[in-house]
Order: structure tokens, then C-alpha cells, then sequence
């Protein structure tokens, strides 16, 4: 009768779950979905940002916000050009980035933000663009790999790039 039962929707969510084929169309899908929605622009979101009023709040500048929103895109970004050109295996590309991001993280102690000097504040945007550089390379890079080698053999079907799991401007700010 072609009707779908629980047991086959238990069993067809467990399929997709275990084989990582389904996993990068789950992403691919997402992807494609959160791009085509109207997301609100990064000036639209800081500026509905509610701060309770406190000490806090009076700190709060919605300007250096922004700034550090630019560079760490500018720094993400560049870590993606880098890992894409170098060429290098995965790990060694990842072995690099998490030092990279070790080493940023240790100049800036103490972690208390009652501590943090404008040295500190502009080290804070390079130290997360690694950390997220280094999610999407360990979860989705070696997809884009294999995507963008198809791609090359042969009409490409999909974007590698939609295939990166990358954090979202919220998740960011």
C-alpha cells in the first residue's frame, strides 16, 4: 500500500545516521536551506542584541563588535585559502592550526575579561577563527576533498563548498 511504518522510519533515521555519505547530504541540504533563507545582515543582528543594564552593558560597543566579526571572517577565511592551497594531509594542516591556536590563546592570559587590554580584545577574533578553521577541517574537509577532486575528473554536480560545516554569524557573535 506504500504506507510508511514506524519500525521503517526508525530504521531508514538509522541508516542515514550510520552511513556518512547521508551525513554530507545532511550538511549539503543544510547548507543550502540556512543560505536561502533571508538571514538577517551582521549590522541587523548586533544591533538587536539586548544587554542587560549593568557595568557590563556600559562596554558594550556595538562597532567593535562588528570589527571583531570582520576579522575573524577575514581570518577564517584565510585559514580555508590556506588549507586549500597547501595541499598537505588534513592532520598536519590541523597539527598546525590547533598550535596556532594554543600559542594565540596562551598570550593572552589571564582569561578573567576583567584582565583584557585592546592587545588582548584584537588577539580574540584570530584565536576563534582557528578554533572554527579547525571544526570545519576535522568534520567536513576531507568531503570537500573528495568533492572538489570529482570535480575536477569530471562535470561537478554540487559545490565542494557546500559540503564545509561552517559556524553561523550567530554562533560567531
Amino acid at each position: 500500500d506504500g504506507a510508511v511504518n514506524i519500525e521503517d522510519q526508525r530504521i531508514a533515521k538509522q541508516i542515514v545516521m550510520d552511513y556518512r555519505q547521508f551525513s554530507e547530504v545532511r550538511t549539503v541540504v543544510w547548507n543550502q536551506q540556512t543560505a536561502g533563507m533571508a538571514q538577517k545582515d551582521v549590522s541587523k543582528i548586533i544591533s538587536e542584541f539586548k544587554v542587560q543594564p549593568d557595568e557590563a552593558s556600559a562596554s558594550f560597543v556595538p562597532g567593535n563588535l562588528r570589527r571583531g566579526y570582520d576579522l575573524y571572517k577575514e581570518a577564517y577565511q584565510a585559514h580555508l585559502d590556506a588549507w586549500q592551497e597547501a595541499g598537505m594531509d588534513d592532520e598536519a594542516f590541523l597539527s598546525s592550526l590547533a598550535e596556532e591556536a594554543i600559542q594565540s590563546a596562551a598570550s593572552v592570559a589571564p582569561a578573567s575579561s576583567e584582565h583584557w587590554d585592546q592587545q588582548c580584545k584584537d588577539q580574540l577574533p584570530q584565536i576563534l577563527a582557528s578554533v572554527s578553521a579547525y571544526f570545519t577541517i576535522s568534520k567536513s574537509g576531507k568531503a570537500f576533498k573528495e568533492l572538489a577532486r570529482a570535480g575536477e575528473d569530471e562535470e561537478r554536480l554540487a559545490d565542494p563548498n557546500q559540503l564545509l560545516k561552517q559556524p553561523h554569524v550567530v554562533q560567531t557573535l
